[in-house]
């Protein structure tokens, strides 16, 4: 008895054959060396795609949402559920955002964080997450095309940021041994 040929799909391509088979003809020599750099660049400890699934040939060239921790955004989905309850779920889409608005929102978020507020005290939600809120409202306001860019006019040299870090390095040749910085955590060492 001859084996039916079965008919495999992947995309909009068509194939005669196993999908073993398929994604054989799918991937060409340069493919696979193109994987291979977007698997180090997704996963440097040396993930791999089985050969044999075309799923993996396929799926490693996705937007890599295991690299995004999902206690994290939960704790995001926190910030905007108070968000959400205080000004109305969404409100951002329908009514756009300022820019200067949220980041300035996020910037206090962050300098509470960095002066040693871990969390909100009016949500105990940690301020970290909330920053990140306020980022994630710009940015989609941005996408929706909604928001008022309200930023100052660009600096003709813009931030120059080689030469910032060029004088970076000159300070840390010229002091190379660093006092240790006074901390929360070694407080008590000074």
């Amino acid at each position: 008895m001859t084996e039916k040929p079965t008919i495999t799909g992947i995309g909009d391509q068509h194939f005669v054959g196993s999908i073993d088979e398929a994604a054989k003809v799918l991937q060409t020599d340069d493919d696979k060396e193109h994987d291979a750099m977007l698997r180090d660049a997704i996963c440097p400890s040396g993930g791999e795609s089985k050969e044999t699934n075309p799923k993996d040939a396929l799926g490693i060239k996705k937007v890599p949402l295991h690299c995004v921790p999902c206690r994290v955004i939960m704790e995001l989905g926190l910030a905007m559920m108070e968000g959400g309850r205080k000004y109305g779920t969404h409100n951002y889409r329908a009514m756009g955002v300022r820019h200067s608005t949220y980041y300035n929102a996020a910037l206090r978020h962050l300098m509470a964080d960095w002066e040693g507020e871990d969390a909100d005290p009016d949500s105990g939600v940690p301020h970290l997450i909330k920053a990140m809120a306020c980022l994630m409202v710009l940015r989609d306001s941005q996408l929706m095309g909604n928001y008022e860019d309200d930023r100052p006019l660009k600096h003709p040299a813009g931030l120059n940021l080689k030469e910032l870090n060029d004088g970076a390095a000159h300070l840390i040749e010229k002091y190379p041994e660093c006092v240790a910085p006074f901390t929360e955590e070694n407080k008590d060492d000074h």
